[in-house]
């Protein structure tokens, strides 16, 4: 099995010239293009590299999506903190906005490179990392074929204006603070809630929201995307969840925390067989091998 799989950079070139680090992963004997699942945070100077076993980006996790033919990528975008400081600071407040032309330049790139097929790029990211894929996705939804945003900082505008939450001014050192005028005029602009309208549709996407977050971000940020563009959850063996309209929720009510790639909902639905549903329907992954298990 090992011997299968390559790993690979790529530098992407950003549409101010700055180079982009792409992590990919996959098979060597996969077609290309193809389908590929890029995964992104870019924010607060955190850097996100693959790794095997360690979250968010855990490669256990994706294993028989590689032996699907998908690509699995990790955009180093501006705002996270991989190249350093300079790299963090080059994309926070009133230069946010950075982080997500970044992420549309990875995805323009991968496609010109041949390494994507352009109905093919899945987008994924985890809180901070889910706003980066709801916000990127509303700036350019013909891009990308779905969305996948877990306890996304979906509401950036109206979550940073109740500063009785534990991390409040954190959120303001990354994106901006919202009593000053032109810094709220800047936040509304790519704000994800504030982006939704009928004129300007969603690719497929999946939000989902935890009742005990323990502070991080209040279940209510990704809700009222829901309450604003309504959408249907279908399920059955195919592996199909996403309607093909605009939107799909899910509420998570393990205890504490914020993940929850082991968890299943009510309906027995786990984290690992909604990606896979997701990106097998809308990206074109391929069924897994006669007698191969999803993971």
């Amino acid at each position: 099995m090992i011997q299968l799989i390559e790993a690979t950079v790529v530098m992407v070139e950003a549409e101010d010239g700055v180079q982009i680090p792409v992590s990919l992963v996959g098979r060597r004997d996969r077609k290309s293009p193809g389908p590929v699942l890029l995964n992104v945070y870019g924010c607060y100077g955190l850097s996100r590299r693959p790794s095997f076993f360690a979250q968010p980006s855990s490669m256990r996790e994706r294993l028989s999506l590689l032996d699907r033919g998908v690509v699995f990528g990790f955009a180093h975008v501006r705002g996270g903190g991989e190249l350093g400081p300079r790299w963090h600071e080059a994309a926070r407040r009133d230069r946010k906005r950075i982080t997500y032309t970044d992420l549309i330049a990875v995805a323009e790139g991968l496609v010109k490179r041949g390494l994507a097929a352009r109905d093919g790029i899945v987008l994924e990211g985890i809180s901070a990392g889910g706003g980066t894929v709801l916000a990127t996705a509303a700036l350019r939804p013909d891009l990308f074929r779905a969305v996948l945003a877990e306890v996304p900082l979906a509401d950036v505008l109206d979550t940073e204006l109740d500063f009785t939450r534990p991390f409040a001014l954190n959120e303001t050192a990354e994106y901006g603070d919202p009593r000053l005028p032109h810094e709220y005029r800047y936040l509304r602009a790519y704000d994800p809630y504030y982006s939704l309208g009928h004129d300007r549709p969603l690719p497929p996407t999946y939000v989902d929201a935890a009742l005990n977050d323990a502070g991080w971000l209040v279940h209510w940020s990704s809700t009222v995307m829901k309450c604003t563009l309504p959408g249907t959850l279908q399920g059955d063996e195919t592996g199909t969840w996403l309607d093909g309209k605009e939107l799909l929720m899910r509420i998570k009510t393990q205890r504490r925390g914020q993940s929850a790639s082991k968890s299943t909902d009510e309906a027995g639905i786990s984290l690992q067989q909604l990606r896979s549903g997701i990106i097998r329907s809308y990206a074109g992954a391929a069924d897994l091998p006669d007698g191969q298990e999803e993971l």
